[in-house]
């Protein structure tokens, strides 16, 4: 028979606790990095639709002056963003405490804000309202605007929601695989 006394069952308690203390601790990291990991694939995914124009978004038309300047020959569609620098903006931050990440235009800094902007408005589309001056600068590189246009329709373009609608089935369970990966021990 065995027995145990109070001052037993206290010390067994006390390393059962901690021992439980050591696994969610290790249950925590390991979740964070699995999420820091899928972010950082998230975000390479949109800097690459960015880059490719893979995104599924509709391709903007490009002007061309047809006079016959050579500088402005260019193909006629190309993919949205692309030229932009909207690469530098795209950033992720994962949060350890809640568990959570997050991948878009962040605006970290100011040099990124204004990529932030551009990606917020185009979301749901816009309308430019051109000024005279901005008339003339397109005017000088060859776009003739008629006199009754007053302003630009910018359809809707939403970068995130595009990187989403194709990334969605994946997230969930590469997320679950890493962390799965990282508590059997391996490196990740």
């Amino acid at each position: 028979m065995l027995t145990i006394g109070l001052k037993g069952l206290d010390k067994a308690a006390r390393e059962i606790q901690k021992w439980t203390d050591k696994k969610a601790a290790a249950m925590r990291k390991a979740m964070s990095l699995a999420l820091a990991k899928e972010s950082y694939r998230l975000m390479g995914a949109v800097k690459v639709g960015l880059k490719k124009g893979t995104l599924g978004l509709k391709p903007k038309s490009k002007y061309r002056n047809e006079a016959g300047d050579k500088r402005y020959k260019r193909k006629r569609t190309y993919p949205p963003f692309s030229s932009t620098g909207m690469l530098r903006g795209v950033s992720y931050s994962v949060d350890k405490h809640d568990l959570s990440f997050e991948v878009g235009f962040r605006s970290v800094s100011a040099g990124t804000a204004w990529q932030a902007k551009i990606a917020e408005k185009s979301m749901t589309g816009y309308r430019w309202l051109i000024s005279d001056k901005q008339r003339l600068a397109l005017r000088r590189v060859g776009i003739h605007l008629r006199k009754t246009t007053t302003s630009i329709q910018v359809p809707a373009r939403d970068i995130m929601g595009a990187v989403l609608a194709r990334e969605r089935s994946r997230m969930l369970t590469n997320v679950v695989s890493l962390f799965n990966r990282k508590m059997s021990g391996e490196r990740i």
